[in-house]
């Protein structure tokens, strides 16, 4: 794996523990003894059921937990505990300080907390407190343990062998995603369990609910492998990755060849060029700014570039960032030689190259690699930051994804897998992919959004489940709800293809079996690609190949992702 960068060097970090673990438990040093015990042994569970919350009701398997860290003020809330929602390094070392009988202090208070730095704070007050710290293992059995920071890794796996991390730990340890309300609360009476003196958080423990171990999709891994292995020979791929999600979360993978013939195996984690998925991107861009107040998506996009942007033909009907994201804004589009740098595209648009269609009507829809290279132009214009800067800090690092418009901009460059064409021509090989960078000036040129993203299955399978559960990733509420809602908007009615055009995404009645799919495809120097999910389960599959055959099939879908896909949606029904 990459070497990874904390956001300070390591004594930094651990600073803010150890300033933490000393003010909360200053008086326990060396005595065995908790500084305040927050049960006391007559309490009972009827005793603390007293809270009254709209996203926590009573018949929640989590009421328990969230009404122990609120009787015993660890935690506050008033109508709503706001279980998704991120926390910061200060929420826990407030909660962890108050549980010692000492208001915690940290440095970088606002930072968001992650579940490694959680893990560390946990096992700095259990050593404090005199609970047990032992733990009995070297090392953690699972694909990510190596990206654990080494100074965090006893805490870490004595966290994992309490059961403290149950709440959020599936088939990837993800020690930089975040921590949610919900999360915090678990792992607090998780703590106190350890308490001998305190048989109400260890019953309360014991109840929590775990999170699901059984996957359909790993019940039949074989199986789903043969089906894999068949659809990449039948077309001819070189290399194939596949990422699985269910109900919301990445539950297994699959991988098929060579990631550079004859050299270097295949597997999900390799990245490759994921072509037309990068729009799902740039649409995640969108809402991200959206949600920050930076934009409307149904702002003129000529604000932004300082100029009138018109359709002559339509003076009134604005070009917007909405027409953009949905194929109609009537930008010509002249090729995708077509130069995308700042000066080239502002002239294009001061000089009214539109077609007659009216913007915006989805009767003039046409596919436009050009205008999405005006659109994720347009974005960081807007901004002042790059799309990759936008991205990493709000989806990327909490979610664990190692993603770059250009190739040689991500962590690890050593995954990146060859580009082949159908036949074993090499389109972009390793070296050229890293030599492949993004501009870092804001806007500077589009030539990378419409299909420049490289990332692995395995990750852009993580944005799908955010996606596919109203945006929540491993528990933590990563987009709003309203800006997924708004991404699956779907068209009056259909575009050329049959399907309903979304931002970006496309939707299709019926595919694979199922009620209906968002979908997008991908195709550019040799790779075949698809990412699809169904809203109404949470499901999705995420295939990229190269060296594959580009044939479709009657839903315009590469028929070496449609044939994979049709497999596992059919096992997941």
């Amino acid at each position: 794996m990459g070497k990874r960068i904390w956001l300070q060097p390591v004594a930094m970090a651990l600073a803010c523990v150890l300033l933490f673990a000393g003010c909360a438990v200053e008086n326990t040093m060396g005595t065995g003894t908790t500084g305040s015990q927050p049960t006391e042994p007559q309490l009972t569970i009827e005793d603390i059921r007293t809270a009254q919350l709209t996203d926590v009701p009573k018949d929640d398997k989590n009421y328990d937990t969230v009404s122990y860290v609120l009787y015993h003020k660890l935690m506050t809330a008033e109508d709503t505990f706001h279980t998704t929602q991120a926390v910061t390094r200060k929420d826990a070392a407030d909660a962890l300080g108050r549980l010692a009988g000492k208001t915690g202090l940290s440095t970088q208070p606002d930072t968001p907390l992650t579940r490694e730095y959680l893990a560390l704070m946990l096992y700095k007050t259990a050593e404090h407190l005199g609970y047990p710290t032992q733990a009995t293992a070297e090392a953690l059995n699972y694909p990510d343990a190596a990206q654990i920071h080494a100074d965090c890794k006893t805490a870490f796996i004595w966290a994992m062998e309490q059961g403290l991390l149950r709440g959020f730990v599936g088939n990837q340890l993800l020690p930089d995603a975040y921590v949610s309300r919900l999360q915090l609360a678990q792992a607090l009476v998780g703590l106190q369990s350890l308490n001998a003196k305190d048989p109400l958080a260890l019953e309360i423990f014991q109840n929590q609910p775990v999170r699901d171990t059984v996957s359909v999709v790993v019940n039949n891994h074989e199986a789903i492998q043969k089906a894999v292995d068949a659809a990449a020979k039948k077309y001819g791929a070189i290399g194939l990755q596949v990422a699985v999600v269910e109900n919301g979360t990445v539950v297994d993978t699959f991988a098929y060849g060579w990631a550079t013939k004859g050299t270097d195996p295949m597997t999900a984690d390799h990245k490759m060029r994921v072509a037309s998925l990068s729009k799902i991107a740039v649409g995640l861009t969108a809402q991200v700014l959206r949600e920050e107040g930076v934009i409307e998506l149904d702002d003129e996009i000529g604000q932004y570039w300082g100029i009138t942007v018109k359709n002559s033909k339509y003076p009134n009907k604005p070009i917007t960032l909405r027409s953009l994201l949905t194929h109609t804004s009537t930008l010509i589009s002249y090729g995708d030689n077509e130069s995308r740098d700042y000066k080239k595209v502002l002239a294009r648009l001061q000089n009214g190259s539109f077609t007659g269609g009216v913007p915006g009507d989805i009767g003039y829809w046409y596919y436009n690699n050009y205008a999405y290279g005006v659109l994720g132009m347009t974005l960081e214009l807007a901004a002042n930051r790059t799309t990759d800067q936008i991205l990493t800090e709000k989806l990327y690092k909490p979610m664990g994804i190692d993603a770059a418009f250009g190739a040689g901009d991500l962590k690890n460059t050593n995954l990146l897998a060859t580009l082949y064409r159908y036949g074993g021509e090499v389109a972009r090989s390793v070296a050229t992919q890293k030599a492949s960078h993004c501009n870092t000036t804001p806007g500077a040129t589009g030539k990378f959004f419409a299909g420049g993203l490289t990332i692995s299955a395995r990750d852009f399978a993580k944005l799908i489940g955010m996606l596919a559960n109203d945006g929540v990733y491993e528990g933590v509420q990563i987009l709003s709800p309203e800006s997924v809602a708004l991404m699956e908007a779907k068209s009056s009615k259909a575009v050329p293809d049959g399907s309903y055009q979304a931002l970006p995404m496309r939707y299709r009645p019926g595919l694979y079996g199922t009620t209906g799919i968002y979908f997008h495809t991908g195709s550019a120097y040799g790779v075949y690609n698809a990412a699809t999910y169904d809203p109404e389960t949470g499901n999705g599959v995420v295939v990229l190949s190269t060296g594959a055959s580009g044939s479709k099939d009657a839903n315009s879908i590469y028929k070496v992702c449609a044939e994979i896909n049709q497999v596992i949606y059919d096992i997941m029904k």
